[in-house]
């Protein structure tokens, strides 16, 4: 608890670990490549980019697998869409402008992990197509 904390009794916000806990259980499932790759298809998956370390979550991106084959492009499409959303930053004057570099855009891109919605991969699983 920190400082106002302790001085007004600390109501108001959660501590930490369950504000953690809460969005850890709201970002979504792991997604392994194994996980996509086998059939059936075409598969629906409502995927998105997360960085741990600093609890950020991309927007959701619903894609569509006809095959096993699009699964790298598809994961290229979730991971540029994180990037031009925390990448990219605008300015006061309307202009966008990158907050990362090359470099530091590599270093976060191999440590994002992308997740999956399991309520709507069952959905899509359960509906006629």
């Amino acid at each position: 608890m920190g400082f106002f904390g302790r001085l007004f009794g600390g109501r108001g916000r959660k501590p930490k670990s369950e504000r953690i806990l809460a969005r850890g259980t709201a970002g979504g499932a792991p997604l392994t490549d194994e996980n996509v790759t086998s059939g059936p298809f075409p598969r629906e998956l409502r995927l998105r980019a997360v960085y741990e370390d600093y609890n950020l979550f991309g927007k959701w991106q619903v894609i569509t697998l006809q095959a096993a084959s699009e699964w790298p492009s598809a994961r290229e499409a979730v991971l540029h869409a994180y990037y031009t959303q925390f990448g990219l930053i605008r300015l006061a004057d309307g202009t966008q402008t990158i907050r990362w570099n090359e470099t530091i855009w590599r270093g976060i891109r191999d440590t994002l992990e992308i997740r999956y919605d399991p309520s709507h991969a069952r959905a899509a699983a359960s509906s006629p197509q």
